[in-house]
């Protein structure tokens, strides 16, 4: 079978060929298949069938990580959320053909062991008419991005009604379907920034009030046109100058959900979240405006909550995903490298 690695610690952008890809033996596997009296009890092992691409990643190719997950060394499997299916079980929670989400190696099969817990360990797919053929949801939609969503908004963002919220990102995985959410709780506006005339016409047609191509328009102006000195909420994926425009424009007693600053990933000199100008940071004290770091893994509580939310408005046609399929194992390094380039709308998914 087929492994992906991390060639080298990644200083700057990131290019495929820190991607590399070898050949290692199938685990407890003979010339008849699978070995089932070699796997361990509470282990399965699993076909990978669709692996999640995100942003954090690229925070594991350097050290020291990002804190909460440990940067990958050379020479070790790259490991992201993926949805598998169950091909040899010795764990009576998770029998042959079921499906599993969790934390798993970028491999074609890999073995799992199933007592540890969501998020790092596997958790069953759940079997809901009509969501049948959109397994990979559970990466996006339902996953990791669309909680990071959900939870976000809930626990950092404070929504209420008639709020006028910004989404930096707004095409991409999570950003997407923090606009709709806001829509959804009733949001007076939803402006959107992202990166192409494409977006803009995707997130107008799922709900966005107004959009902002930030490669095309004048940002600044256009934040002053839509939302001057009005915004409620900030749901900031990009960090830098963006954000030092939205923050301008922000209302007293204002809230930021401080979910990503992609726009330095690629440069470690820069502190996460990145530093504000002093004209930023005195509006932000001024007008007693949250700015707090926002980790998923610290509101696992909320998760269940917000996944019964996010099915439940998907079901009544509230809320819509999109992916971006990759197909082929061999392809993963190109979707990672094009998902950090903003080529993706929704959520990148390498298909295997």
């Amino acid at each position: 079978m087929n492994e992906i690695f991390l060639t080298r610690h990644a200083d700057g952008e990131v290019s495929p060929d820190h991607f590399g890809i070898r050949r290692v033996e199938i685990p407890h596997s003979t010339t008849d298949g699978f070995n089932g009296q070699s796997i361990p009890e509470n282990h399965v092992i699993v076909k990978i069938l669709s692996m999640s691409v995100d942003p954090y990643m690229r925070s594991r190719m350097t050290p020291p990580g990002p804190g909460y997950l440990p940067a990958w060394n050379p020479g070790e499997v790259i490991t992201s959320s993926c949805i598998g299916e169950v091909k040899m079980s010795r764990c009576g929670k998770y029998p042959n053909g079921t499906l599993i989400q969790g934390l798993m190696p970028w491999q074609e099969f890999t073995l799992l062991d199933c007592s540890k817990e969501f998020p790092i360990g596997p958790a069953e797919v759940p079997k809901i008419e009509g969501l049948l053929g959109k397994e990979s949801y559970f990466l996006g939609l339902f996953g990791t991005t669309g909680l990071t969503a959900a939870i976000g908004m809930k626990v950092k963002g404070k929504l209420t009604e008639n709020d006028v919220v910004v989404v930096s990102g707004a095409a991409g995985a999570t950003g997407s379907v923090a606009g709709q959410i806001a829509k959804i709780k009733g949001a007076k506006k939803v402006i959107g920034i992202c990166g192409s005339d494409e977006k803009c016409d995707y997130i107008k047609e799922i709900g966005f009030t107004h959009s902002i191509n930030y490669k095309t328009e004048n940002v600044e102006e256009a934040l002053l046109k839509y939302c001057k000195n009005e915004v409620t909420c900030y749901f900031d994926n990009v960090g830098g100058q963006t954000a030092e425009w939205v923050i301008s424009n922000m209302a007293p007693n204002s809230n930021i959900v401080l979910c990503g600053q992609i726009s330095s990933y690629n440069d470690k000199s820069i502190p996460y979240p990145n530093p504000l100008s002093e004209p930023i940071a005195e509006h932000l004290t001024k007008n007693n405006i949250t700015r707090e770091r926002f980790l998923l893994l610290e509101h696992m509580k909320e998760y269940e909550s917000c996944l019964v939310d996010l099915i439940g408005w998907y079901m009544g046609g509230q809320l819509s995903g999109r992916e971006t399929i990759v197909n082929g194992f061999e392809n993963s390094g190109r979707a990672f490298c094009e998902m950090m380039k903003g080529k993706n709308i929704g959520k990148m998914i390498i298909k295997c």
